[in-house]
């Protein structure tokens, strides 16, 4: 073999060897789009500068011309750039759109005096509870400099009393097996929905691995409520999965890509129980848990979640 043909084989080789072990093949196509505030309130005539990031299908994060959108522009504007302005007093809802994926809304509360309900926040002791138990819920309310206002009237509701309701004082009690949501108001202002699920397995989803494409992936998974934002993605003792370079965890709603899904973390082990955490997830936002090759986008295996 000549010196050239060497070379040529060293450095295909070489290449190779870099893609096996996890060179990843970045493709900025946007699947979801994320908004970040800095706070959930604004003063009125004081602007706030939002920003947003489109997400690929492989969970990585860059920068995208978006398009703004405020729920009630009497209430505060948004121009082209993100920036908020506040008009009057009260609460809107802001979201960014790009090439028709558009974020989920986030809540942001105009106030107009120092001392002014800013946000609430929920506290509680648990989110699961059983038809004819309670548990116990905290408000505290906020002004502009984060600082609590005592002395102010919290009231309390259920979005749906039938499977859950609440009292003036925050005392929750389960009525039938579901979900519903809690909401603290005060002068004006709604927190933010505080989950409350009744019923033992009411917001676990379970579901078996299959092979794809050849590849042998197999066991149980099993998708619980964690907390009120967040979801518990647990691999059982019986999981077993070819090995491969670069292998992640993704909930996604197709069958054969992760595009629109939400990368979760790499695969721990290929054998035995493993967890990860799904924050900003909803119990019925996905409909799969894949075990992925990143680098050369190929899904191994998947789990239908019933």
């Amino acid at each position: 073999m000549s010196l050239i043909q060497r070379f040529i084989a060293f450095s295909t080789l070489s290449a190779l060897m870099i893609s096996c072990i996890g060179t990843d093949l970045v493709e900025d196509t946007v699947s979801s789009v994320e908004i970040f505030s800095p706070q959930a309130f604004l003063n009125v005539n004081e602007s706030l500068q939002m920003t947003a990031s489109g997400v690929n299908e492989f969970g990585d994060r860059f920068d995208v011309s978006t398009t703004w959108q405020s729920s009630d522009p009497t209430v505060a504007t948004v121009d082209l750039n993100g920036i908020v302005f506040g008009v009057a007093r009260g609460q809107v809802t802001i979201t960014a759109s790009y090439g028709g994926q558009a974020s989920k809304g986030l809540q942001l509360n105009v106030i107009d005096l120092a001392n002014e309900v800013a946000y609430i926040k929920i506290t509680g002791e648990a989110m699961r509870v059983e038809a004819g138990e309670s548990v116990d819920l905290n408000a505290f309310v906020y002004n502009s400099a984060d600082v609590t206002i005592d002395d102010i009237e919290v009231t309390w509701s259920s979005t749906d009393p039938a499977i859950a309701s609440v009292d003036n004082e925050g005392l929750v009690l389960g009525v039938a097996d579901g979900t519903t949501n809690i909401i603290a108001s005060a002068d004006g202002v709604n927190s933010e929905p505080y989950q409350i699920i009744v019923g033992g397995e009411f917001g676990v989803r379970t579901g078996s691995f299959v092979g794809k494409g050849g590849y042998n992936v197999s066991g149980d998974v099993r998708v619980s409520i964690l907390d009120s934002n967040a979801l518990q993605v647990s691999l059982q003792d019986n999981f077993n999965s070819n090995n491969g370079p670069g292998l992640f965890v993704y909930l996604s709603n197709q069958d054969n890509s992760v595009a629109g899904g939400k990368e979760l973390a790499a695969l721990a082990s290929t054998t035995g129980p493993s967890s990860y955490r799904a924050d900003g997830v909803a119990i019925d936002d996905y409909k799969y848990v894949i075990i992925l090759c990143k680098p050369f986008n190929v899904v191994f295996g998947l789990a239908e979640l019933n």
